[in-house]
């Protein structure tokens, strides 16, 4: 859903005082839209216009993420799931052969689990190697 907000209702939002809105509006700085004699603004045209100071690092780092997310959904779907359940061994010779392969997703989600402790978890009986 689309948010419209005041200027009162942005500078709360972005933690500004409203004054500080009203003076980015005139100079141009954030985008707005006038209604008759009153201005509003449209949250997400603003939040996409203040992400342009976001920094490369972060940037990376959620494309990164979301690359990740993606590809543990992609497992998943493989009916392999169940990382929680095998020692850090085995995962950390998944996550190296990984690396040989220059696979490098699939080393953050392996780097991921041993991350999370998983080496306290005992394998299941029978369970399958959940390999990306």
């Amino acid at each position: 859903m689309t948010e419209i907000l005041t200027a009162e209702q942005l500078a709360e939002r972005l933690g500004l005082n409203p004054e500080s809105v009203r003076r980015l509006t005139r100079d141009g700085t954030l985008p707005h839209h006038r209604i008759g004699a009153s201005v509003r603004y449209i949250l997400a045209d603003v939040m996409a216009h203040t992400a342009v100071n976001k920094h490369p690092d972060d940037e990376a780092v959620d494309a990164f993420a979301q690359a990740m997310h993606l590809r543990m959904a992609q497992v998943r779907t493989q009916e392999k799931e169940g990382w929680e359940r095998y020692p850090s061994e085995y995962l950390e010779a998944l996550l190296a052969s990984n690396v040989e392969a220059e696979e490098w997703v699939d080393v953050a989600n392996y780097a991921m689990m041993l991350h999370f402790g998983h080496e306290k978890r005992k394998p299941a009986k029978g369970a399958t190697p959940c390999g990306l």
